[in-house]
């Protein structure tokens, strides 16, 4: 009896052993963790990241008292569209409404370089709240929000850096870029 409440014993500890043993980053990513969202997309942060939020399609991290990053998949964007490049090109035809007189609100999006999840096109643009004030008054919202968004099986990627804009965005280029190219899709989201 002795001997098999030691096996036991012995097996329960090797279990919580390996209960910490999750995905490794990959190579480069010393410091970091591996992420999931949807079990469709992984992605590393920081281990100095405080998770805020976690839900099988929505993580977001406190970075400091001003910013926060959000990742995230939705299906459906707000205006109905279930694709990145729909999302943008509404943006851009706004934008070129009011430039032109034919739109009444200024537009607060400004296109950045694009770049790409896991190979797969993915779009770079911010919402500069200030851009949308207008003479009657308006957004006094003082954040900027940094956005990168492309296609997953699940619906539409979004990653979000929300900074204010009198403090600036803490995170360097190389910080943004290395949790950019560490996101992977799984393989029947290749095309």
């Amino acid at each position: 009896m002795k001997k098999v409440i030691s096996i036991a014993l012995a097996l329960c500890l090797c279990l919580v052993c390996f209960v910490g043993c999750g995905e490794k980053p990959p190579e480069g990513y010393e410091g970091w963790k591996v992420k999931k969202l949807l079990n469709t997309v992984s992605y590393c942060v920081p281990e100095s990241w405080k998770q805020e939020k976690k839900e099988n399609d929505y993580h977001s991290y406190k970075i400091d008292d001003t910013t926060e990053m959000r990742i995230y998949i939705e299906s459906e964007s707000l205006n109905g569209f279930t694709k990145a490049e729909e999302v943008i090109n509404n943006y851009e035809k706004e934008k070129g409404a009011y430039e032109s007189g034919d739109y009444y609100t200024p537009s607060t999006f400004v296109r950045q370089a694009d770049c790409s999840f896991d190979g797969q096109k993915a779009y770079h643009y911010q919402i500069d709240p200030y851009l949308g004030v207008t003479k009657e008054g308006g957004s006094t919202n003082n954040n900027i929000y940094d956005c990168y968004l492309g296609d997953c099986s699940k619906g539409m990627l979004n990653l979000d850096i929300i900074y204010d804009r009198d403090f600036g965005n803490p995170l360097s280029d190389h910080d943004v870029n290395k949790l950019i190219n560490s996101i992977r899709f799984k393989d029947i989201d290749k095309k």
